[in-house]
């Protein structure tokens, strides 16, 4: 339950700005079983559920006519108005009416280890990762989206071999079924990355940019996406240490006005177990500086998830399954004004 408390108010505190009312409905929730059993569909206390920020305060309902999963990640994007127009769970995209814009995105042997079989019949439960699936406008093309995913190696023991991939679809009010222009384009094809991504807009308020962290924590990928593609900017390395052997994962975000970035990187189960980074950020040239770092406690199974800031831009915060921690960005020192704020 507590769990759950800290996921609501991380994702409360971390509504991307889109424009106008393009994240306002975000979708989540996993009955996998709903479509093919009835009594699993007549079950409202699991499976979809949306939060709706058309209203004041957010309204959170479950929905019977969405059958699909999202056992881990998930991304959507409304119109003008802040309604729902398409959303993925990294493996499929759907439209706004429940139906498939294209039933087979990112494919791999991570997108059959995710798929469950019921008597012939494939359901696509979602690909398990944090923020694996990043639905975006994509600029200057009017109707127009991307749809970035991850996906890991699983022949892999520690699953850190990804890769980034992305589709493009139109949907809209001249194409509101949808209709797939491309996908399974190649951002990044095989490198140790952590799996999570987010966007932040440039400073030129039309273009995005894509940040990727590594693995190991160290190292953060930025690429551009402008009316003319998807163009790798740079690799920075942020002269911090990383973490060792194994790495690990964790969400990643930036502050509302993009001037900061906070990544965690979760791994062994012990005192020094997770290391949660932080960087400034420039939404015009795309760079990270100064970057800071301390150690997460991971101990007695704290799980290392959650980062945030403050709609003000003021306070950076922390979860780590059991306590919720708050950093003062005001300070010559963030991270060194750790107070816990929640149980």
């Amino acid at each position: 339950m507590r769990f759950v408390i800290f996921l609501l108010f991380t994702m409360f505190l971390v509504r991307e700005s889109y424009c106008q009312k393009q994240d306002y409905v975000w979708l989540y929730g996993s009955e996998a079983y709903d479509i093919v059993l009835p009594d699993r569909a007549a079950d409202t206390t699991r499976g979809a559920c949306n939060i709706d920020f058309n209203f004041d305060p957010p309204k959170l309902y479950y929905d019977p006519k969405r059958f699909l999963d999202f056992a881990d990640c998930n991304s959507s994007v409304c119109d003008e108005e802040g309604k729902i127009l398409a959303y993925t769970n990294g493996m499929v995209i759907y439209n706004y009416q429940d139906w498939a814009v294209e039933d087979t995105i990112n494919y791999s042997n991570d997108w059959e280890y995710s798929k469950i079989e019921y008597k012939n019949i494939i359901i696509p439960d979602g690909i398990l990762g944090i923020q694996y699936a990043l639905l975006l406008p994509a600029p200057g093309r009017l109707e127009t989206y991307y749809v970035f995913y991850s996906t890991r190696d699983r022949s892999n023991i520690i699953y850190n071999n990804h890769q980034i991939r992305y589709a493009t679809f139109s949907i809209g009010k001249n194409d509101q079924d949808g209709s797939l222009i491309n996908k399974d384009v190649p951002v990044i094809t095989n490198d140790s990355l952590s799996g999570s991504m987010t966007a932040v807009r440039h400073g030129n308020g039309r273009d995005w940019w894509l940040i990727a962290p590594r693995r190991y924590g160290e190292d953060v990928y930025v690429y551009l996406i402008d009316p003319r593609g998807v163009h790798f900017h740079e690799r920075y390395n942020t002269g911090l240490p990383p973490l060792l052997p194994n790495g690990g994962i964790g969400q990643v975000y930036t502050s509302p006005d993009g001037s900061w970035v906070s990544w965690l990187c979760g791994g062994k189960l012990d005192i020094d177990g997770g290391r949660l980074y932080l960087s400034r950020f420039d939404r015009c040239k795309g760079e990270l500086s100064k970057s800071m770092t301390i150690n997460i406690d991971m101990s007695d199974y704290k799980i290392t998830l959650g980062v945030s800031f403050s709609l003000d831009n003021r306070y950076l915060y922390m979860a780590n399954r059991i306590y919720l921690y708050q950093y003062d960005l005001g300070d010559d020192d963030p991270l060194s004004t750790e107070e816990r704020v929640a149980t």
